[in-house]
Order: structure tokens, then sequence, then C-alpha cells
């Protein structure tokens, strides 16, 4: 009734009102939709509102650390700046002073010129005095000793003078030396300075712009998968409006952590930032050999990729060039319409692999003995990189665990290994199973895939076609049909009504073997065939040292995991005990931590062995260096300090490093070992390598040569040349010339053989005469070498000496003649000094048609060292008489005369005898008396007592003395 009355007062309504009131109830509905709707999307713009104040608010904070980064770098440029100008006016300061001590060097050069001449001189007046003939006694030996005493004194002097300002040209040289050396080091530091600079400079622009441009995007989530979703965090700089036209072999990946599949599409649908962190990812799974995303069919590592038209934009995944085959790779050159059918054709056999799959679980699970039948189910592993497999079908076997892999398509040797040695690792034994009932051109047992399979399980092989279901039906159990290989190659059971002709027999679960391989068979066909082919033992062999191998490596990669985690966990306990702020490097034995702002070390035991007080700590093989305040400290391997306040540190292979040090107000390098040991101190303005083994160096403006060792071999040198192509290299020493070797050996320069078949050498500008096996009768240690009777004279600068060693030869002297004197005598130079040659020398020169200009060979002819006479003659003159001649025959041992004191010499006293004999009294034979008291005395007794064989002369002693 009511609704009656309803419809006559609608009607009404409308035909007088023309009101539609079911369009107003329908309109009301709309607009009840409608603001239900409008309530959803203010709901999600207040929800994205939110989202865009927090994302503002983290750009706010971002924008303000970059602002204080800015500010930070300007500071540091400023402060680089400083640094620069305050090198720079080192450098002036530096250069100032080495201008100075080059104008001292100058000076004192000149004034060692001027001290040269005036020993030239004094030289000159010494010769002229001592250019008396050894027959002319016009002046008394007492007045020619004082002056030649007189003379030499200030001869002495001179030398003195002279060697002290030497020293000081000497000093002055390694001063200036160290100088550039000095130089050289702020040179590079100054360039690195401004390379710095230019670099903060760069940063600053950049800094600005990133400072800039901040884009909204909020935050997405993309399904890739059942189950499974990816989340996008904000980026900016996203493609608004693109539209993805690509086209793409591989549609389908699969993610190796989760086992779900990921659409292509829907991955490049992601931002752009998205895709290019997994790409990194990507890469970094690849590497460590634990690929991330593969290839849905043939189960290969893929990489992201772009078009090169498109340079810069990812778009697609592809295979690694150097992959095994794929029909999705896209160097197969096969057309899009063949792969088009062959993906056609794979759906087809998914769905007779799904159909096989699920038929063989229904029938596992009337099979007795079995239970939890599991279809598609992950299998877990134990190992890091063999982490999970899923099988077609999982289920237990009588408490044994049993996959079965339905096989109808060909897949590559390496998916087939990797799940054998899964399985084997997580003990659980696998059954291939093959069918052949359709489509066996795909695959059938000729394939290399298949006989992988039964090579490797006792040449069985187990086939779930029509007539092993029938008969599983009939029976109420999973039934297969088991075939094996014979040695001669052919199959044990031929059936010649089959699709591809061949037979078997029905075996059940129980009636297979189950041992250590993990691979169960019916018949071990394996040893006959081995018996037939030899060769096969070895495969074999050589499988089973690989899986060995391979577990070695996986035990040894699941232990490194392990130590990871305990690592790790040590990392997060330590961090918090020491309050880190930062970890900046981590390895088994230590942690570099930042703790307020500066970096320390701490071993995992909990202990500080490198204190926080450094910028940086940078870990070297065997050695650590901590850097502060620009300078550098190096500790060893057991963080003892090794070295501290080091200016600079660089590359010296092969031996390790050299590193400059402030040593005295220089700037000098030293030499450290790879492990960060001193090998010597910061003391070298020097050091470059010499030879394969050795260093060249230099030290207070003198050249030295270092071995790898820290030993200096040769030091002290003016100058040290490089090696030349003979491994000779010319050297400088106590103003001498010569050549070494590479071993540092003095090398000869001239020889001259003697007459006894001794030879006379050059080495080093002196002289040594050594025998004819090479051993030393003299060391080359003068200027230059002469015999004279049966001894040698040795000459070094301006003196000489009589040489102990007796020499049977005539060994002459080099000459340069200089002049003829106030006497006519000729003078030579001889090595320093100068030498003369009497008249009667001359004549006999004369004789031999010889000038003075052509006289560079003479020989001794007469030696006084007392007096430091040296006369010259230009033939040996050994046998002829040399001296007043005095034999000791003249005088018989213990004759006994009696004479007076005559005058004083330096080294003794002339005493007449009566008969007017001088006899000559050395004062080591006074004995108890005094020169006064013989002076003194009317008349002296002596007696002989020796003769010297080489001076010709009688030794005397007193007995007595009259008063």
């Amino acid at each position: 009734m009511a609704d009656y009355m309803k419809n006559i007062v609608m009607g009404l309504l409308k035909r007088v009102f023309k009101i539609d009131i079911k369009g107003i109830q329908l309109q009301n509905k709309v607009l009840s939709d409608k603001t239900k709707q409008l309530l959803e999307e203010n709901a999600t713009l207040e929800k994205k509102d939110n989202i865009l104040i927090k994302e503002n608010t983290v750009l706010q904070n971002e924008k303000k650390r970059l602002l204080d980064e800015l500010n930070s770098n300007i500071n540091e440029s400023q402060q680089l700046q400083e640094s620069v100008s305050s090198l720079k006016q080192e450098l002036t300061l530096t250069k100032e002073k080495v201008k100075s001590l080059e104008l001292q060097s100058q000076n004192h050069i000149i004034e060692i010129g001027k001290k040269d001449n005036a020993i030239k001189e004094l030289q000159a007046n010494i010769q002229a005095l001592e250019s008396v003939d050894e027959d002319n006694e016009k002046i008394s030996d007492e007045q020619m000793q004082d002056q030649i005493d007189s003379l030499k004194m200030q001869y002495q002097n001179l030398k003195e003078q002279y060697d002290s300002i030497n020293k000081e040209y000497k000093d002055c040289k390694a001063k200036i030396c160290t100088k550039d050396a000095i130089i050289d080091i702020l040179n590079k530091e100054k360039v690195e300075l401004q390379n710095k600079i230019s670099e903060l400079s760069k940063s600053v622009p950049t800094i600005e712009k990133d400072n800039k441009v901040k884009t909204d995007s909020g935050e997405q989530k993309i399904i890739v998968g059942e189950g499974s979703m990816i989340t996008i965090e904000p980026i900016g700089n996203t493609n608004l409006g693109y539209v993805d036209k690509t086209k793409r072999t591989i549609d389908t990946v699969i993610d190796t952590d989760t086992g779900l599949e990921i659409s292509a599409r829907d991955f490049f649908a992601q931002p752009e930032n998205a895709i290019f962190k997994v790409r990194t990812e990507l890469q970094k799974s690849i590497y460590l050999k634990k690929p991330k995303l593969v290839c849905k069919y043939c189960r290969q590592a893929v990489k992201i990729s772009g078009r090169k038209i498109e340079r810069g934009k990812a778009s697609f995944f592809s295979h690694f060039k150097d992959s095994d085959e794929c029909d999705y790779k896209t160097t197969t050159e096969r057309t899009r319409r063949d792969i088009n059918r062959e993906k056609y054709a794979r759906c087809n056999e998914g769905e007779r692999h799904k159909r096989l799959k699920n038929k063989i679980a229904e029938l596992l699970e009337m099979t007795p003995g079995v239970s939890d039948v599991k279809v598609e189910k992950n299998v877990i592993g134990n190992h890091p990189i063999l982490n999970w497999k899923r099988p077609d079908i999982l289920t237990s076997f009588r408490g044994q665990e049993i996959v079965f892999e339905l096989q109808l398509s060909t897949t590559f040797v390496s998916v087939i290994a990797e799940r054998d040695l899964f399985y084997r690792l997580n003990e659980k034994f696998i059954i291939w199973i093959f069918n052949f009932d359709e489509q066996d051109e795909h695959v059938n047992l000729d394939n290399m895939m298949a006989k992988d399979i039964y090579y490797n399980n006792k040449m069985n092989v187990f086939i779930f076609d029509r007539e092993a279901q029938k008969e599983s039906e009939e029976r109420g159990e999973l039934i297969l049909k088991c075939n094996w290989l014979k040695a001669d190659g052919s199959w044990e059971y031929l059936n010649e009504n089959s699709s591809n002709g061949l037979g078997g027999t029905f075996v059940c679960l129980s009636d297979l073997q189950y041992d250590s391989t993990y691979k169960p068979y019916y018949f071990d066909a394996e040893q006959r065939y081995i018996e037939a082919h030899p060769e096969f033992q070895s495969k074999i062999s050589d499988i089973e040292k690989e899986n060995k191998r391979v577990l070695e490596e996986l035990d040894e990669l699941w232990r490194q995991k392990q130590e990871d985690l305990k690592t790790e966990d040590k990392l997060e306990r330590l961090s918090e005990a020491f309050e880190l702020d930062a970890i900046m490097k981590s390895t088994q034995r230590y942690v570099i931590g930042k703790k307020d702002g500066k970096c320390g070390l701490i071993t995992f035991d909990g202990e500080i062995r490198i204190a926080f007080e450094y910028e940086l700590i940078t870990p070297h093989t065997g050695w650590y260096e901590g850097t502060k305040d620009e300078l550098h400290d190096l500790f060893d391997n057991n963080y003892t300090l090794l070295n501290t306040g080091i200016r600079r540190i660089e590359k010296f292979n092969p031996i390790g490093n050299k590193y400059v040090k402030e040593t005295d107000g220089a700037l000098l390098w030293g030499i450290m070992t790879k492990k960060g040991v001193p090998l010597t101190p910061a003391c070298y303005s020097q050091l470059e390598i010499w030879s394969s083994d050795k260093i060249i160096a230099m030290r207070n403006g003198l050249y030295c040569i270092v071995d790898f060792q820290g030993n200096e071999i040769l030091s002290n040198y003016e100058y040290i040349s490089e090696l030349n192509a003979d491994n000779i290299a010319n050297v400088k020493c106590d103003g001498c010339n010569g050549f070494i070797d590479s071993n540092c050996k003095s090398l000869k320069e001239k020889s001259r053989r003697l007459d006894n078949g001794m030879e006379k050498f050059l080495q080093m500008d002196k002289w040594g005469i050594e025998r004819e096996d090479g051993s030393i009768v003299v060391p080359s240690k003068y200027d230059e070498i002469g015999s004279y009777k049966d001894r040698l004279v040795g000459v070094s600068g301006v003196s000489f000496s009589i040489i102990d060693e007796k020499i049977d030869a005539d060994c002459p002297v080099k000459v340069e003649y200089i002049s003829r004197n106030d006497r006519k005598m000729l003078i030579f130079k001889l090595g320093k000094r100068e030498a003369l040659m009497n008249l009667r020398q001359q004549n006999k020169a004369r004789n031999l048609g010889l000038q003075p200009q052509n006289m560079k060979e003479l020989y001794f002819s007469f030696v006084n060292v007392e007096r430091s006479l040296l006369y010259l003659s230009a033939v040996p003159v050994r046998g002829e008489k040399q001296q007043i001649k005095i034999e000791d025959k003249d005088i018989p041992f213990g004759a006994i005369y009696t004479g007076r004191f005559l005058y004083k010499k330096k080294d003794g006293v002339i005493i007449r005898e009566l008969n007017g004999i001088k006899i000559f009294l050395h004062s080591s034979n006074l004995g108890k008396y005094t020169v006064e008291e013989l002076e003194k005395s009317k008349s002296i007794t002596l007696k002989k007592i020796d003769y010297d064989q080489f001076y010709k002369k009688h030794i005397w002693e007193i007995i007595s003395i009259l008063s």
C-alpha cells in the first residue's frame, strides 16, 4: 500500500511540477560518490603535502650543510692562498741567501787565488835557497837551515790559511746545495697547493649549482613479482610523460636472491636513479661472481644496457659478450619472428612441463615410503653462493630427501652442474627425468646436455612417458622407465614401437641404489663402459677432482662469510664502545675510526694503538701513515712509532720510499723501506737511483754512493757522474779525478811496466806500485813515485818521503820543464812541487841529445829529506856516486876518535877530528850529555858503533868529554 501511494505521489510531482524524483536520487548518488572521491583525494593530497613538507625540511638541511661545506672550502682556499704567499716569501728569502752565499764563494775563490800566488812565490824562494849544489859550501849549513826553516814556517802558515779558506768555500757550497734542494721541495709543495686551490675553485660553483636545483618526486613502489615490491627513493630529473616504446629481447629476468620473476617493462618504468642504483649493485654482484639478475631462459647473468643513439639511458637487459649461447642473446643473429616462434613453443612446452610435474607429484603421493611432496618449493642452501634452488618436486623417501627435475628442453651444462653440486652439498638426491612423447626434436639423448646427465649417473637415464605413466597408474605408485648405455655405445633396451625407438625396464623408487654421489641409479653400467673406453676414467677422475675443488672453495667461502659476520659484530660493538662518529676502514686486525673529527686506530681486542689525533690514517703494506698539521708520523706493523715530523713521502722504487724532514732548518731527504722502516736519517739534499743496487746522494754539498740497505759505500766526493754504457763513472775526490765502476771500485787509468816485472799505476790521480800478480807493493797515494838507490821516493804535495819498500828497478818520474834559475839550474814541475837538475846532470843529458823541453821522464839523482832537496838526472844513476863516497870499511867498527865541537845542526852536532875530518853526531846519540856541555868541552872522545847503509853514514856514540 505504501509503495502504491509513493508511486502516485511521484507521478503527480512529475506531471504537475515536472519533478523527476528518480533523476534527483540518481544525481544525489553521483554527488555522494564524487564527495567521497574528493575526500579520498583530499586525504591523499594531505599525505603528499606532509611528505613534501618533510622533503622540504630535508632539502633545507641539505642546503645548510652544503653552504657550510662551501664556506669551509672557501676558508680552506684562503688558507691555502696564504700558505702559497708564505712559501713565495720564503722562496724569495732563500734565493737572496743563495745569491749572498754565491758572492761569498766567489770572494773566497779570489782570495784562494791570491794565496796560491803567494805560496808559489815562497816555493820559488825556497827552491832558490835549496838550489845550492851538493858540492857548494859558500853558505854555511846552519845559516841555510835557518832560512829554510823560516820559509817553511811561512809556508805552513799560508797553507793553514789556504785550508781554512778552502773549508769555508766547501761549507758555502754545501749550504748552496742544501738551499737548492729546499727550493726544489718548496716548489713541489707550491705546485701541489696551487693544484688543490684550483680543484677547490672548481668545486665551489658545482656546490652552488647543486644547492640551487632540488625537485620533488614522491616515493614509488613497483611490483616486480608475486608478493615482491621494490621501493624507490625520491629523486629529481625524472622524464615525466615518457612513453616506453623499447622493443626488448629479454622480457623477463629472475632475481636470484628471491627467486621471483621481474618484468623488464615494469623494471625500466622506474625512475632513472632507481635503475642505475640497481645497475651498480648488479655490477658488484657480477664482479663477486654472485649474479643478482639472470635470464629467465638460460639462467646466465644479465646486465643493464642502453642503445648508442640514446647514450646515458638504460632501457633493456642484455647478455654478456662472452656468455654461452642463448636463443634470446642479441648476437645470435636470429630474427624477431624466430624468437617469438620459439617463445610460443616454450609456452606450449611450459604447459606440458606443468602437466607432467603435477602428474608425477600426484603419483608420488601414492608411492609407499614417500611423504611431504612439494611442487616448486624453494630449497635454501648452506653456502653463500649456491644459496637456493627451486626444484620441480621435493619429497622425502624413507627419511631421505629427493628432488625431481623434469628436463624437456635443452639447457646449459653450467645449469646441470650447478644443480648437481647444490643438491650434493645439501645432501639431497636428484633424479633427472626425460619425456619424449612430444617435441622430441628439441631434446634427445644425443644432445650434449643429456649426455652430461647420464654420463655422470652410472650411464642410467630415467624416462616418464605414456608407458611409464600407464604402469604407474596400474601399480598405484611412481614408476619410471630406466635404460642404460652399454659398452659399445648402444642402449640396453630398444623399443621400435616408441617415437624415439627407446625402451627400458620399469623401476620404482625402492629399486634404486642411493650412494654418496647423491644420484640414484638402477644398474651400474659405468664399470663396463670404462673397461671398453679407458679414457673415460680420466674424465670421471677430473670431474671428481673439480667437484672436490669447488666444495673446498665453497667451504672456504662459507668460513669467510662467518668470519665477516663476526667482524661486523665486532665493528658494531667497537663503534659503540668508543663512540666513533664513523669507521674509515676495517680489516681482520684493526679498525680506523673517526672521533670528534680526528682519526685513530683500534685493534679488535679493544686497544687504542694509534691515538685519535690525526686528520688521516693511511694503511700501507707493513706500515701505517698518520697525517696531522701537514706532517706525517710512521708506524710499523705492530703500531710502534718509526718516524715522526715527516714533511713529504714519495715512492722510491725498488727500495720503498724517500721522505723529507726538516733537519737543522733545512729540508732534507732520507730513505725508508716499503714497510716504512728508516734506512737513513734525513741528511741528503739529493737522492737518485744510480745503478741496479745503489743510490747516488748529496750530503753537505758532497756526493755519496749509498747501497739499498742505507750504507754509505763512498762518501765526501766532490763529483760523481752517472754510469756510462760501460758502467763506468767519472769521480773527483780531494781534488783528484778518476774513474769507478758500478761496484764503486776505483779503476786504474795509466800504468808503466818496470824492468823487474812490477807495474807503476795511476789511480784517482795518485801513483802506486803493484806486483805482476796484482798484489799492492805501494798503495796509490802519491803524486809521483821514483826510484832512488834501492828504495823508492814518494812525493805528496810539496813534501816527499823515503818509502821503506826496497825495489830493484829503475822507476822514472813524470816532469814538466818550467825555466832556468840564476844559478843556471833547470827547474822542473814534479807533482805539486819543483825539482832541480844541476850543471853536471845537464851535461849528461846534453850528451844524450836531450833538450829541457823534451825531458818528460827523469830519475832522482840526489834526495835529502831533511833539507827538502830533490835533484834529477836524465838516466838512472843507481850505479854512480850519488854523495861523498863513504864506505863502511873506511872506518872499522869500534874505532875511537878525539875531536872538538865545531857547530850545532838541527838534528845533531858536527865534531872536527884532530886530523881535520868532520864527524856528524846525531842528537839521538848524545846519551847523558847536552849540547851546551859539548860546546864548553875542550875535547870529545867518540866511538863508531854502526853504519847507515841508505845514507852512507857512520853512527857514533860519546865515550867521554874533557871540560
